[in-house]
């Protein structure tokens, strides 16, 4: 049985290797695109539904804190990423944010 730690790195190679594809290959970017967005966006509501609760409770509190900043940090990514054109100079620049 798969435990939800294997769950969240299996996601976040997968978002590596969409991140590689969105910075490599920019011809793929109008597909990857909105997949990266609404698969980073559910894996960090499940997170936040279904890990940090039990987490701050066994006494991560403060990685709790530190991980929901991260997540409003790549939420405001992500839109700044949708509402750029994937072709422009601009889009390659919000990358560059991208960790």
């Amino acid at each position: 049985m798969t435990d939800v730690v294997d769950l969240i790195l299996q996601d976040h190679r997968e978002f590596e290797r969409m991140l590689d594809d969105l910075t490599d290959a920019p011809e793929k970017r109008p597909d990857v695109l909105p997949v990266f967005i609404t698969l980073i966006t559910a894996h960090s509501r499940a997170e936040e539904a279904e890990v940090y609760p039990p987490a701050a409770e066994a006494g991560a509190a403060h990685d709790v804190e530190h991980s929901q900043e991260e997540h409003i940090e790549a939420d405001e990514l992500l839109a700044k990423l949708a509402a750029a054109d994937p072709a422009s100079a601009n889009f390659d620049e919000i990358l560059a944010d991208v960790d």
